[in-house]
């Protein structure tokens, strides 16, 4: 049985990334990218930290990563399902097929993401 999104991915000073955080099909070979993304994103939000954070400091610093990717991810596992249709047959995608492949693969980063209009996904 296939499970919605994860309602957050981080606890404290704790985050989950990858398939631990948005398990995908193997339908769109998106597993390793999108953890590579997260990574992204995790070096882009700590980039400017000279110093220790606080576990407040550093509880929202996750909340942001988690804000920036969640709507991304969320729309490839959509995605991923519908190509797996007929047995994830729970989401339906919007998007057209072309730019659905702008969308997967024009990432530009986590900041970036976070500044652009999301399409919608269902």
């Amino acid at each position: 049985m296939l499970k919605d999104s994860l309602e957050g991915w981080h606890r404290g000073r704790v985050i989950l990334i990858g398939d631990a955080a948005h398990a995908m099909l193997p339908t769109q070979g998106q597993g390793a990218s999108q953890a590579i993304e997260d990574a992204e994103a995790l070096g882009a939000f700590f980039e400017s930290i000279s110093e220790t954070p606080s576990a407040d400091a550093l509880s929202e610093i996750l909340e942001n990563i988690f804000q920036a990717r969640y709507a991304r991810v969320s729309l490839i596992q959509a995605y991923s399902r519908e190509a797996a249709k007929p047995a994830a047959a729970k989401k339906t995608v919007t998007l057209r097929p072309d730019e659905f492949m702008k969308f997967n693969c024009m990432y530009r980063g986590a900041k970036a993401w976070s500044n652009e209009e999301i399409p919608a996904s269902a």
